[in-house]
């Protein structure tokens, strides 16, 4: 009789433990399945170290609204041209995207991989095609060490190598109104600042000759639209006459000379 009450009360406790450890399991997975739902909702793209590439392979990248990936170039500490974009792909994570850089690429210059959004979801990539962006910064990394890629490179916004803050002469301002750039032409300093302030009741989108591809100046391009009451700023680091033009209204044009 003792035995029966003993493999009874053994039995007893072991559905106990059994029921608290099924219980703790279920908190567990729910908890880890809302951080993954969580870091879902976040776009991001990884990129394995890889140098002079003639294909890019994306690891993983995600995204919240379907688009595209692409390889872009850095020169003198900001946004190239795009070398390359991979095929459209759709809201979620993709791995093992391979980008071939084709056979019009030269290698040698330090590219990045960034994450656009599909305006319109046209499948087509085009100039209203935007990075995406995770707070406030666009989602980048460099190619060649997988590390995300700063601010004031993916913002165009950083001062130019070779030119301090303290020593970038004196600013200048150009307004974007209806009726074109206001004034449209203007003689300035190397390191000089200019304010390209959008005062028209369109988008603007500035930068150089020619019209599509901006290969005069290749870092004069603001890259994206700016809606009515924003600017673009661009320092001026080479000497030259650039001429530019309003990339959504081409018949917009000017010329800014450089003068050392």
């Amino acid at each position: 009789m003792k035995n029966i009450i003993l493999i009874a009360g053994l039995a007893f406790v072991l559905g106990i433990l059994g029921w608290w450890f099924v219980s703790v399991t279920d908190k567990t997975d729910s908890t880890d399945s809302e951080s993954i739902i969580e870091t879902s909702t976040k776009a991001s793209v990884l990129v394995a170290s890889q140098r002079n590439p003639e294909e890019v392979v994306i690891q993983k990248a995600t995204l919240t609204e379907p688009g595209f990936v692409a390889v872009r170039a850095v020169e003198n500490g900001r946004l190239g041209q795009i070398v390359e974009i991979s095929d459209y792909l759709t809201a979620g994570t993709h791995t093992d995207v391979p980008i071939s850089l084709g056979d019009f690429y030269e290698g040698g210059k330090e590219l990045i991989v960034m994450v656009y959004e599909d305006a319109g979801n046209d499948k087509i990539f085009n100039d209203l095609d935007q990075p995406f962006e995770e707070g406030g910064i666009p989602v980048a990394v460099y190619v060649a060490t997988g590390q995300s890629v700063p601010k004031s490179i993916v913002t165009n916004t950083g001062s130019p190598e070779g030119i301090s803050l303290m020593g970038m002469g004196t600013m200048e301002f150009i307004s974007y109104t209806d009726s074109g750039f206001e004034p449209k032409d203007i003689s300035i300093s190397l390191g000089t600042m200019v304010h390209f302030v959008n005062e028209s009741s369109v988008d603007m989108w500035v930068a150089s000759d020619d019209h599509p591809a901006h290969t005069d100046l290749p870092t004069f391009d603001q890259f994206k639209g700016s809606k009515p009451g924003e600017q673009y700023v661009y320092i001026f680091d080479q000497a030259g006459e650039w001429k530019y033009h309003d990339h959504l209204s081409p018949t917009a044009v000017g010329t800014i000379t450089v003068t050392n």
